[in-house]
């Protein structure tokens, strides 16, 4: 049980300096992100918001996201998949997870749309871990319905 949790903390870690890095290489251009955490992508409410979504295998997570997420890029919109061992799978995804009505939300900052679906999408069953990374709220992961981490961004 401790090396579960040991595992998960250091994914958690692990996410939350990717998520750190992709906004710090967007620069003042970074238009925030949506990540799911999932081994199981087919078993989401995911639609890919473009035809052609093509990934540089070579390229690191980090570098992948923070490539996408530019004001006006074209990928920049929707939530991007990222695989258990946080590779990119799949970029600019529709994701629309049921409301769950009962989980306590924080709204000392406003929040949105990409908020939301991250805090609903993580009670999914083939969800391991969302998060979202903003100006306004930094980088927040959820898992299970709870914030699991919360964290500035470096810029």
């Amino acid at each position: 049980m401790t090396e579960q949790f040991e595992a998960r903390n250091a994914r958690v870690r692990q996410l939350s300096d990717i998520l750190a890095c992709a906004a710090q290489l967007a620069g003042p251009q970074f238009s925030g992100l949506g990540v799911l955490v999932s081994d199981e992508p087919h078993k989401l409410p995911l639609f890919p918001l473009r035809a052609i979504v093509a990934m540089a295998a070579e390229a690191g997570a980090a570098d992948q996201l923070g490539e996408v997420s530019v004001v006006g890029g074209p990928f920049h919109d929707g939530f991007h998949i990222l695989s258990a061992s946080l590779g990119v799978t799949r970029l600019s995804q529709y994701f629309s997870p049921p409301i769950v009505p009962d989980l306590p939300i924080d709204r000392s900052k406003p929040i949105g749309g990409r908020y939301l679906a991250a805090l609903f999408g993580s009670k999914l069953p083939a969800v391991l871990m969302s998060a979202i990374a903003t100006p306004a709220h930094g980088i927040v992961i959820f898992a299970d319905g709870e914030v699991i981490r919360r964290r500035e961004l470096p810029c």
